[in-house]
């Protein structure tokens, strides 16, 4: 990976906070503790679990109410019956992703003249209003088109652990109607401004330079260019950069805010934003399976990016593009680590070939009580 960032936070202090290396292979630009990246997965608990923990504590949502409750689904739909938990813990039956490959696979993006039924275009218009990545949009009349395929998509009946992005975009969905508000604009509204925080956001070219934000993959099959402030994830960019599975950016000490918030059982500088009773049930994994509400947790039957030393009670979360966060109730520790290992291509694997991740957190967790206090010598 051209680069990183690290933090510890030890007993609601930030301890370690250090960015190492450059945002490209070229050396020409070093990572500070302030750049963004696009933290992919990471978007599933920085943003659409908390606001589902909170649309919980308002009586919005019910763990186990039905999509049919909050979708206008037709009786042929076969997601009808799926509940919010299954969507949380993974455990839906639903395929891993959406229905969007044809799209992907597209190549023959036009010009700056786009006919109504293409699928993309280099100009901005109607109806070209999602934008993928740089003069690259994508035609908002084929959503309708993709929603219909998901609401007919094949539920497996083995309702085991599948991970699956499409849960997190259906839940998006449930909170967006429940809200009357984007994603996007609840997580600010909830969680990021009130907490002060400023390194965080969806679409950060709107509010942040290219210099500040950290380049991921120089995609050569579809998009044609170096991905570079916009959403990495192909389905997160088809719908404009904002989904419930990806689309955030951040720095990595202000994931460490949202993890100590949770640690402090949903305080954070003398205010409550969630109830203590919500985090403990999100955050435990007496849900059916290995896996919190939203959160991942450790398992031994599992690969995770976590040290071997984080106890069962650690909750957390990776990411595709080379990320990780984890907190540890126990001994109030909080690890965030942030990379762009796809850049420049996302077939990369080194960061976990070489266990990265999860030596750095072993690290952390060696280090635990091993200072020695001593007093000066005097002469």
């Amino acid at each position: 990976m051209p680069g990183c960032q690290v933090v510890v936070a030890k007993n609601g202090q930030i301890i370690y906070s250090k960015a190492f290396g450059y945002h490209a292979y070229d050396s020409l630009q070093r990572v500070r503790y302030d750049d963004l990246y696009d933290v992919a997965s990471l978007t599933k608990v920085a943003a659409t679990t908390l606001i589902a923990m909170k649309a919980y504590e308002e009586k919005k949502i019910r763990i186990n109410d039905r999509l049919k409750s909050h979708m206008q689904l037709t009786r042929r739909a076969t997601i009808r019956d799926i509940t919010i938990k299954q969507l949380l813990v993974h455990a839906s039956g639903l395929p891993a992703g959406m229905p969007v490959v044809p799209y992907l696979r597209y190549r023959a993006v036009p010009g700056l003249v786009c006919k109504e039924k293409d699928y993309f275009c280099r100009t901005k218009s109607k109806p070209y209003s999602l934008q993928v990545a740089d003069s690259f949009y994508f035609n908002q009349r084929y959503i309708n088109e993709i929603w219909k395929e998901v609401s007919t998509t094949r539920v497996s009946r083995k309702k085991t652990y599948r991970y699956s992005d499409l849960n997190f975009i259906l839940l998006q969905q449930v909170l967006e109607r429940r809200y009357k508000k984007s994603l996007d604009l609840l997580a600010m509204a909830q969680f990021y401004r009130p907490l002060g925080l400023r390194h965080i956001a969806f679409h950060p070219l709107s509010n942040f330079s290219p210099q500040q934000i950290v380049p991921t993959e120089n995609d050569t099959r579809w998009r044609k260019q170096l991905v570079h402030g916009y959403v990495h994830d192909q389905t997160a960019a088809l719908f404009g950069g904002v989904t419930g599975s990806a689309g955030l950016f951040s720095n990595a000490e202000d994931m460490a805010v949202l993890f100590q918030l949770l640690l402090n059982q949903g305080k954070y500088g003398g205010k409550t934003y969630l109830k203590s009773t919500t985090v403990s049930y999100f955050t435990s994994a007496d849900h059916g399976n290995h896996r919190g509400l939203g959160f991942d947790k450790p398992d031994e039957k599992r690969q995770a990016a976590h040290a071997r030393s984080a106890p069962t009670l650690s909750f957390g979360h990776t990411g595709f593009t080379g990320a990780c966060i984890w907190a540890d109730p126990k001994e109030q520790l909080v690890f965030v680590f942030l990379s762009n290992r796809i850049y420049p291509d996302a077939r990369n694997r080194k960061i976990f070939n070489e266990k990265v991740r999860e030596r750095t957190h072993q690290v952390v967790y060696n280090a635990l009580n091993s200072y020695r206090f001593t007093l000066p010598e005097l002469d």
